[in-house]
């Protein structure tokens, strides 16, 4: 787009117009990486693979976030915090099928049980009220 070097006249500092361009434009950048730290799912590591893993894996809930806004734009109306209910309803659907699969095995550890229960994932009941919300 910039074939030459023109000076921008109207900045105090007579910058090129291109790096003019560039301020202007990058405001998409710096927006998704502010909203992507607001919830992350990142931890801490020294594996480059898991670090890129949990950057993708908020970039895709954003996305996904995106989507759902323009094609259900009622979609958690009247909560406060409608992308974090958003992240918890995607997640809850993200391990729907694993949880049920691992609640009919017999011996499993009451531990992890319980801690299906704490999480309000025990009853199928849970499951479908959290699968019907997302579809709404």
């Amino acid at each position: 787009m910039h074939h030459d070097i023109s000076i921008d006249e109207e900045d105090p500092k007579k910058r090129p117009e291109i790096i003019r361009f560039y301020n202007k434009t990058k405001i998409g950048v710096h927006l998704v990486g502010q909203m992507v730290q607001t919830y992350t799912c990142k931890r801490q590591t020294r594996r480059w693979p898991l670090v890129l893993f949990y950057t993708l894996l908020d970039i895709v809930a954003l996305n996904a976030y995106t989507i759902c806004r323009q094609v259900y734009p009622d979609y958690q109306s009247g909560q406060g915090s409608k992308r974090r209910g958003f992240i918890t309803d995607l997640a809850n659907c993200l391990i729907l099928l694993h949880i049920m699969t691992r609640q009919k095995i017999p011996q499993l550890h009451r531990a992890t049980r319980e801690a299906m229960v704490r999480c309000g994932l025990a009853s199928p009941s849970t499951y479908l009220q959290t699968a019907n919300t997302l579809q709404q």
